[in-house]
């Protein structure tokens, strides 16, 4: 995923409202540690297989690692596209 806009948040209505954070082709799992660290209008890039993102906003770049202690699971990545609205 190269620098995607993020649009906002998106759920699954066939598998339990589960939220996704939609980037226009690609929509990512919400997860709590993400969820509050990026805002609508961030441009996001992960390199695939990695638990790393990359967040740009108002020309300045952070990182957000994934943080597994704790975590209990996710739905994985998907087309937007197959999201049933």
């Amino acid at each position: 995923m190269q620098k995607q806009k993020y649009l906002g948040e998106v759920a699954d209505s066939l598998n339990h409202m589960n939220a996704y954070m939609n980037f226009g082709k690609i929509c990512l799992p919400t997860l709590d540690q993400w969820k509050d660290k990026i805002e609508l209008g961030d441009y996001v890039s992960k390199k695939k297989g990695s638990l790393t993102l990359l967040i740009e906003r108002n020309n300045k770049k952070s990182y957000l690692h994934f943080d597994s202690i704790n975590f209990k699971g996710a739905p994985p990545p998907c087309r937007c596209k197959d999201l049933s609205k």
